[in-house]
């Protein structure tokens, strides 16, 4: 999934088509794939959220607030929580949720179709999204059976900002977690939207922009975010490049 969606640059949605592909061969109906990936973005987003507060309280808490940049910086997280709430608003509605999926119909057809698969009508988007609405349904008459799942997606975007922050510190910097925590999230954000370059070169731009403009020195930023990205990200591509091979090349 990972290396689909570096070499197909579509805001994840390579991988997801790539995932249910896969899955269908094992007799996993697309429904279940959907609403499995459905539910891991969503839990994402709401770590985010979380994850966002927490940066907020501690940078608010700095001693660095009175700097120009430090405030610019807040407001633009301030922006990114109110649109992720307006967003989730938004898709807790199910016929606005139906009208933002049809929106986004176009690149995923164009997927569709280079993985030589039907497009998606409205008339599939309107079954997909009322089989959704009802396994969400489902699920809130036993919400804890979603406390494991949002674990782990949790528990998977705090480890890597903690990698990130392992990486800092091995250059001898020891700063508030609040401005590590807001360079991630800014970058991944920010990646995410840059469908075009699939996130490369535009993740190490915002963590680079955001570390310093939080305060610390542009030589430990540049050289964090370039090895980070390097460890996390470029070492994994070949690994990727295997699999892809494997399974959707060779047919293994």
């Amino acid at each position: 999934m990972n290396f689909a969606n570096t070499v197909f640059p579509t805001g994840g949605i390579s991988g997801i088509v790539v995932f249910r592909d896969r899955l269908r061969k094992h007799k996993v109906d697309n429904h279940t794939t959907t609403v499995a990936q459905a539910f891991w973005m969503g839990f994402t987003a709401i770590s985010s959220i979380i994850l966002l507060l927490a940066s907020l309280l501690l940078l608010m808490l700095s001693q660095r607030i009175e700097l120009v940049s430090f405030r610019l910086i807040l407001m633009a997280l301030l922006i990114m929580l109110v649109g992720s709430l307006v967003v989730i608003g938004i898709l807790i509605n199910p016929k606005s949720a139906e009208r933002l999926m049809f929106f986004m119909t176009g690149p995923i057809n164009w997927v569709l179709k280079k993985f030589k698969r039907h497009a998606l009508g409205r008339p599939q988007l309107h079954d997909l999204n009322t089989k959704f609405y009802q396994t969400l349904a489902e699920f809130r008459k036993d919400w804890r059976k979603l406390l494991g799942p949002f674990g782990w997606c949790f528990a998977t975007l705090v480890i890597d900002i903690a990698s990130l922050y392992m990486v800092i510190m091995a250059f001898g910097v020891f700063i508030n977690p609040g401005v590590v925590i807001a360079a991630f999230l800014v970058a991944l954000m920010a990646s995410v939207l840059s469908v075009f370059s699939s996130g490369i070169g535009i993740f190490e731009i915002g963590l680079v922009a955001v570390l310093s403009g939080l305060g610390m020195g542009f030589d430990v930023s540049f050289s964090s975010a370039v090895v980070y990205r390097m460890i996390a990200f470029w070492m994994f591509l070949p690994v990727g490049l295997y699999f892809y091979k494997r399974t959707m090349l060779d047919g293994k």
